[in-house]
């Protein structure tokens, strides 16, 4: 189908696992298995994998409409949103949150079962945890329905859907790596005893090898075999015409397979899909509220965050996004959202040994605020340490450039620290309590404040 991929339904499931893992998510994922379904819709011809696909949509919307099952559930702009069930031909993968979701979702199998003709087989149907943590409640029940095969994160290899690899962990990710490299390479030792001419070598390392792996060494091992003189990899991927073989690039096509992803962030007018809203709210999840949820791609500074596993796609995509080195313009922003940004952000240039550029994650909101009339100025401990010569009421937006200037030349505003940012904020604070009485302060105590306020309040007085 135009405009679709089957790589979007691994990428949905990738995300899916990887949210859950970040929100501790319940629940498990079912990977069902037909027997022969091809093979057993009710007319065996030619047309079969159609009427299949055709008699399988009503059971895909039956589960769909099934209010009382949730699946994974989430909200992106306030609107409630589910995934129950990613479906590619014969491969159906069905969300449950709950047991009782599980019992729904038998009686629509035995519907289905009984109108098509269908047969699922319950034994080599595998179940995979939706968190990564094992559930021994959930591995009893399965247990009982005879499903013996339940993955979690602490399983030794990675589940498939699609035959993609769904690592929960890094050593799951190497695991299946090493067997990849290792099959890999006896395929090229396999080819190389063919003594195949270098156009065959080009064409099986771009069909055959790459499809799996893009690893040069590989790929070049396939390509040019042992043969004298060596010639650099990128002379092979030059076209027929100019000399190469027109081997593909490995990191292009990576790149391209990237961006593609992209498209659903920035191409808005795409075809519609259950993984655009889904990678807008693992965006979401990791962009600050309540900046736009696309800005972490112009802002490096906010990638770092517990959902960005090692394991995740998402590093990927921003690795793809820096390549094209596509900058933002934040001079139109909002004050409010100038706040929300990394404070060298608002400066145009700064020099290289200024300590900004010793804390690029230092956020703006840590130095200036807004006043009663919704100007900027800096926070009132830090005026008189980094301003001089300058009254506290003149640094309004109306005089921004007397501030600029100040904070250009003036040495305080060269040679500030965190450690002197940190002190200054508690000597504010401190001096804010100074003048409360003492019997005020017993009487604050003597209130009934439960133990977890009572600590955050002593910590600040």
């Amino acid at each position: 189908m135009k405009g679709r991929f089957i790589g979007e339904n691994g990428l949905i499931l990738h995300l899916l696992l990887h949210q859950a893992r970040y929100r501790q998510y319940p629940g498990i994922g079912m990977l069902l298995d037909q027997e022969k379904a091809y093979d057993r819709t009710v007319f065996q011809q030619r047309v079969s994998p159609l009427l299949f696909n055709l008699a399988l949509e009503p059971f895909l919307l039956s589960i769909q409409q099934d209010s009382e099952i949730v699946g994974y559930g989430y909200e992106l702009d306030r609107i409630p949103r589910f995934v129950k069930t990613i479906a590619y031909a014969d491969d159906v993968c069905v969300v449950l949150k709950t047991q009782d979701e599980f019992t729904r979702l038998q009686n629509h199998l035995i519907q289905y079962s009984n109108v098509s003709n269908a047969k699922f087989n319950q034994t080599k149907t595998e179940a995979f945890s939706l968190n990564g943590n094992k559930d021994a409640d959930w591995e009893r029940y399965l247990l009982q329905h005879r499903i013996s095969t339940y993955h979690t994160k602490f399983s030794v290899i990675p589940f498939r859907y699609l035959d993609f690899c769904m690592a929960y962990t890094i050593n799951q990710r190497n695991v299946i790596q090493d067997k990849i490299f290792h099959e890999v390479k006896e395929q090229v030792n396999m080819y190389s005893s063919r003594q195949l001419s270098l156009r065959g070598g080009a064409t099986v390392a771009n069909t055959l090898i790459m499809s799996k792996i893009c690893l040069k060494s590989t790929i070049y091992a396939c390509v040019w075999q042992n043969k004298r003189p060596l010639v650099s990899f990128s002379q092979l991927c030059l076209p027929l015409s100019q000399g190469g073989v027109g081997l593909l690039q490995p990191a292009t096509q990576h790149l391209v397979l990237q961006v593609g992803h992209l498209h659903h962030v920035f191409r808005p007018t795409s075809p519609s899909s259950l993984f655009r809203p889904l990678f807008k709210h693992h965006m979401r999840l990791i962009t600050p509220a309540p900046m736009p949820p696309e800005l972490s791609f112009f802002v490096p500074e906010w990638r770092p965050h517990p959902l960005n596993h090692p394991t995740s796609i998402v590093n990927a995509c921003y690795k793809a996004f820096d390549h094209f080195g596509i900058k933002f313009d934040f001079s139109g922003c909002s004050l409010a959202t100038s706040l929300q940004l990394p404070l060298h952000y608002l400066f145009q240039s700064y020099p290289t040994n200024h300590w900004l550029s010793r804390h690029p994650k230092f956020l703006a909101s840590n130095f200036f605020i807004y006043d009663s009339r919704l100007r900027l100025k800096l926070r009132p401990y830090l005026f008189d340490h980094i301003v001089t010569d300058v009254e506290e009421q003149t640094q309004l937006v109306p005089n921004i450039n007397i501030l600029v200037s100040q904070l250009q030349h003036n040495q305080n505003w060269h040679s500030y620290t965190s450690t002197g940012f940190r002190n200054l904020n508690i000597n504010w604070t401190l001096s804010l309590f100074s003048s409360i009485p003492a019997k005020d302060f017993k009487t604050f105590w003597s209130l009934p404040i439960s133990l977890p306020a009572r600590n955050h309040w002593y910590r600040a007085v």
